[in-house]
């Protein structure tokens, strides 16, 4: 995990426990014993504080990012808990998850931008079947492929509603949301979802739960593009259609004082750099390029909007 790897190089750094507490609420501005819970894992660095540290200390945190990747198949800060086994995991990743989006979304000059290859984490969140649908196909390529496991054993870890909600929240209070969709991606699942049926890892009930969900997370895609702006936050949402094939979805979260940059495989995200502003602002202006060969249907381009929502669901209706 991330926080582990990073208080590991902290303690390389300043070798006694005593001094190295007395150093981070030093240069935190926090009390001694809040610095005992970030040592002992109790409460999370958050990323300023990881990157004043960093910066303090003299060394890289793309590094030790690189390195926690390698200890676990999934590593996405953000949708390892939804997708774990274990409780312990889920409440250390949920709370780690919500903390980032927190800080970002605090800044007045937030931004999130994707380039989109599959559905996005934020607008997920709320349909369990379509994120069991992803879960099932990761599993296909992760586990023995002599065993293909059927769709009705594949487990979700319950977040509760309230967490959802919550977490769903907290990326909408975001400044500003830039999402650019590729054009196949609904396609791209309904004839996965054909295929696996042919073969006979799910079945006709579970396909229609997964049909209902789609629909209503279209209907709710649409009525955030009709408005540009989330209904909870009153936010802007930009929403463009790309006019070319997405090969891979690209991620950033952007503003003056911290930054991210991420790319995406699979729907797993890899993260590729913290708070390195030229790295994140490399991510940042390909995402702004690719909106040349797109179509903004949020907030305007009414006709391009209702055209683009109907093929959907048309395609969706085929299922």
């Amino acid at each position: 995990m991330f926080n582990e790897a990073f208080v590991e190089v902290l303690k390389s750094k300043i070798l006694k426990k005593t001094q190295l507490a007395d150093f981070i609420a030093e240069t935190l501005s926090i009390e001694k014993e809040t610095a005992y819970r970030r040592l002992r894992g109790g409460t999370m660095f958050t990323f300023s504080e990881v990157a004043i540290l960093a910066k303090k200390l003299n060394f890289s945190v793309d590094e030790i990012i690189l390195n926690a990747e390698k200890e676990t198949p999934i590593t996405n800060m953000m949708l390892k808990s939804y997708y774990s086994e274990k409780r312990t995991e889920v409440d250390e990743w949920e709370a780690m998850s919500v903390n980032y989006i927190k800080e970002f979304a605090e800044e007045a000059d937030s931004e999130f931008g994707m380039a989109l290859k599959s559905i996005p984490f934020p607008v997920l969140l709320p349909y369990k079947n379509i994120s069991k649908y992803y879960k099932f196909k990761y599993l296909q390529h992760e586990n023995n492929p002599s065993r293909a496991i059927p769709f009705k054993e594949v487990k979700l870890t319950d977040w509760g509603d309230e967490t959802v909600q919550n977490t769903q929240h907290m990326f909408h209070k975001i400044s500003h949301t830039i999402y650019i969709w590729d054009k196949k991606i609904i396609p791209i699942i309904i004839d996965d979802i054909r295929y696996f049926k042919s073969i006979g890892l799910i079945e006709e009930d579970e396909i229609k739960e997964v049909k209902r969900e789609l629909f209503l997370m279209i209907d709710e895609l649409e009525s955030v593009a009709s408005k540009g702006v989330f209904d909870d936050t009153g936010n802007k949402c930009d929403i463009y259609i790309s006019d070319e094939d997405i090969d891979s979805t690209y991620t950033y979260l952007w503003s003056e004082k911290i930054c991210l940059s991420i790319l995406i495989t699979h729907l797993f995200y890899s993260i590729m750099s913290y708070n390195n502003k030229g790295k994140c602002k490399e991510v940042r202006d390909w995402i702004t390029s690719m909106k040349y060969n797109s179509t903004l249907i949020s907030g305007t381009g009414g006709k391009e909007r209702v055209l683009f929502f109907k093929q959907q669901r048309e395609v969706i209706e085929t299922l």
